[in-house]
């Protein structure tokens, strides 16, 4: 094989059209594989006959006879200069066969391990390579027997890389131009080449004919690949094919630029065939069956952790993981970690990390450990087995720190071992908690949250509308009746922060909000109709640091403390709602072009539930008792742990009271409690005026 050198990046072409422009790319650098006619021939003969009868048994596309994916054992060289410099950072090595290489080859049944540590080879000789000659030189010097060799050099010859088919055995190996490994598609291109895919438009075995008469014995031998004629620089930023070759009598070509053993450009080439997904599965189960073999993954130890970033999921068979560098310790799990498994690291960003086993793409029973710190001096973060939901898959939370690196180490339960897809998420805040500006948000709002469980609100928006809300807010979904608390930790001059509960995040949305100022004044606000009038009032309360809203049924009950552990009552308000409401902490300014800045502490949630006890709306009329007695509101109704009876007018029982309780019953009032069956549940006695009366239901049967 003579690699061939082809032409460095040209001047881009612009073609215009009547209707739109588009980018006519001029040549890129591309593979210099090149398929001998002598080992055309040699092909033609041994491999060809054995493929067809492969292709015959599997007529719609290869599909694996068993669940385990074929493990192909990579080892990575890196060539650097003699002293040390230069060469790719091996993370971009492993991120190019997470994102790219591995999803296109999981239909063929494989996978890719890298074996053992990265092998830097420091040489000058070997940094650039020119010819085929000095890359067999190179890998007869350095090749890890019964693996996929993979070189990253600097500079190929000026190709971005080339590959030796099985006819070239006993030279075994791939180059990669250091620049080209992380374009999506090189790295899966060369190794389509060393699984015995050629060109799509390979003429070692005669021209092509666009029809296809001849796709049997001419091109790539595929036919379920169209006829191409070699679409370098004739591909647009749109990955349409823009030449106009013929062949065969004046046939039209009608590539396929999206086909990875193409020539188009690199980013539009993201498709195998399924002819070709079963040529590589036929030429791993026959001339490259040695690679079937056994080597520990890198990531076995601490030390060789691969990196994770944020929205990244990449996949892996423990099965060959040995528990050499386990970490030995009980962090979250019921074991102590002594298991077999493999290690990654991901740098903290200040946000709230997620990672997960739980998806479809784990098969055992599988466990996740997260320290801080650095290998042989690891601190436990947190760590999980069997995580809600998800079975016997894991999954855990913990917020970072910017800067500092977090290990996690993954393994099984008891020993077990198989496949996972590992995931990492991202997010300002733990779920479910999510920022969600309501209304108009003025000059801005910002959110962020620290690792000691503060969340910090600065926000743009003004709430000075009587018909629409605009708020900063952190929210989350939850339905039924709920209990939620938080302490106002610092609140600018300028604005409010609290408590909300709305039907949705629209600005007109029906709501009940509670806030403080921490002075001595609570604003509460409420909005019974969607997109109706904004009611607010204002109530003197010492020193309102705490926050508590609670809901029951349709009733929601504001309430203040100085101290979070004694709280004191507010307001209520009756707003039918749907059982599902947006709740959670917001904060706005009063001074337009002035953000307000606030800080929360002490987040909770409570209830889900079902009322634990359902008035009957004719027990008591929500409006007055009678046409000569005072008027009386109870509320909630349905209700889980107090009923609560106060004049409705001034939300107190006073004088009123205490004469007409004087004039129907000599000064005591019963108070009777039925249930819907007209059957008596609790009395109580009244012997004198009240402000409001809180009876106790928390102990009754729910669903009464």
């Amino acid at each position: 094989m003579k690699p061939i050198t082809l032409i460095t990046l040209l001047t881009l072409f612009l073609a215009i059209t009547a209707n739109a422009q588009q980018i006519r790319h001029a040549p890129e650098r591309n593979c210099a594989t090149q398929l001998s006619p002598e080992a055309a021939n040699l092909y033609m003969q041994r491999t060809e006959p054995r493929f067809q009868d492969f292709l015959r048994q599997h007529p719609n596309g290869y599909t694996p006879g068993r669940v385990a994916l074929l493990q192909v054992p990579v080892q990575v060289h890196i060539v650097r200069r003699s002293d040390g410099t230069g060469g790719i950072d091996e993370t971009t090595v492993w991120n190019e066969f997470e994102n790219w290489v591995k999803p296109y080859y999981t239909a063929s049944n494989l996978d890719f391990v890298f074996c053992n540590a990265t092998d830097f080879i420091n040489s000058d000789t070997y940094y650039n390579i020119s010819g085929d000659a000095e890359g067999d030189a190179m890998s007869a010097a350095y090749n890890v027997a019964n693996v996929l060799n993979i070189y990253f050099v600097n500079d190929p010859d000026g190709a971005c890389g080339w590959a030796r088919f099985t006819g070239d055995l006993p030279v075994d190996y791939i180059v990669i131009a250091n620049g080209c490994a992380d374009n999506q598609s090189t790295v899966a291109h060369e190794i389509g080449h060393y699984f015995d895919l050629f060109h799509t438009h390979e003429t070692a075995f005669g021209v092509e004919c666009p029809d296809g008469s001849n796709c049997g014995s001419a091109g790539d031998l595929l036919c379920d690949t169209p006829a191409d004629p070699d679409v370098s620089g004739n591909v647009d930023n749109s990955c349409n094919y823009t030449g106009n070759a013929t062949a065969c009598g004046g046939q039209a070509y009608n590539p396929d630029p999206t086909n990875i053993m193409s020539y188009s450009l690199k980013a539009c080439r993201t498709f195998f065939s399924p002819q070709q997904v079963s040529k590589i599965a036929f030429t791993s189960l026959t001339g490259r069956s040695y690679l079937d073999y056994n080597c520990t993954p890198v990531n076995d130890v601490c030390s060789g952790a691969f990196p994770l970033v944020c929205g990244q999921s990449v996949s892996v068979d423990i099965s060959s993981a040995t528990a050499t560098d386990n970490p030995n310790t009980f962090c979250g799990t019921s074991s102590n970690g002594t298991e077999a498994g493999v290690w990654y690291t991901i740098e903290g960003t200040g946000d709230v990390f997620t990672v997960s086993t739980c998806n479809a793409g784990t098969d055992y029973d599988s466990k996740l450990q997260v320290f801080s710190g650095s290998c042989g001096s690891l601190s436990c973060v947190t760590g999980n087995d069997d995580f809600s939901d998800c079975g016997l898959s894991a999954q855990v939370e913990f917020c970072t720190e910017v800067g500092v690196d977090y290990y996690i180490y993954l393994y099984g339960f008891a020993g077990n071992v198989g496949r996972a897809e590992l995931s990492v998420s991202c997010a300002t805040f733990p779920a479910p908690w999510e920022s969600a500006n309501i209304g108009s948000v003025g000059t801005g709002n910002a959110y962020d949250y620290t690792c000691d469980e503060r969340y910090y609100i600065s926000a743009g928006s003004v709430n000075n509308s009587s018909s629409s809300d605009n708020l900063a807010s952190i929210l989350q979904q939850f339905c039924g009746d709920f209990e939620l608390t938080v302490e106002v930790e610092s609140i600018t001059s300028n604005g409010f922060a609290g408590l909300v509960a709305r039907e949705s995040t629209a600005s007109g949305s029906k709501m009940v909000g509670l806030y403080s100022n921490r002075t001595n004044i609570v604003r509460w606000e409420s909005r019974t109709a969607t997109n109706g009038a904004k009611n607010i009032n204002f109530y003197q309360k010492p020193l309102p640091y705490w926050l508590r809203l609670t809901r029951q049924g349709s009733w929601i009950y504001g309430y203040y403390s100085y101290n979070g552990v004694n709280f004191s009552f507010v307001s209520a308000q009756y707003v039918p709602m749907s059982n599902c409401l947006d709740i959670g902490m917001a904060a706005f300014s009063n001074i337009p072009g002035v953000k307000a800045s606030a800080v929360f502490h002490n987040v909770s949630v409570n209830g889900g539930g079902a009322p634990l006890v359902v008035l009957p709306q004719n027990t008591v009329d929500p409006s007055e008792v009678g046409k000569t007695g005072p008027s009386i509101r109870l509320f909630p109704n349905p209700a889980r742990d107090v009923v609560t009876l106060t004049r409705a007018s001034e939300l107190l029982l006073g004088e009123d009271f205490n004469s007409y309780s004087n004039q129907k019953v000599g000064g005591t009032v019963l108070l009777r409690l039925r249930n819907e069956l007209g059957q008596l549940i609790e009395t109580r006695q009244l012997d004198g005026p009240i402000e409001r009366l809180e009876w106790d239901v928390s102990n009754l049967n729910p669903g009464l």
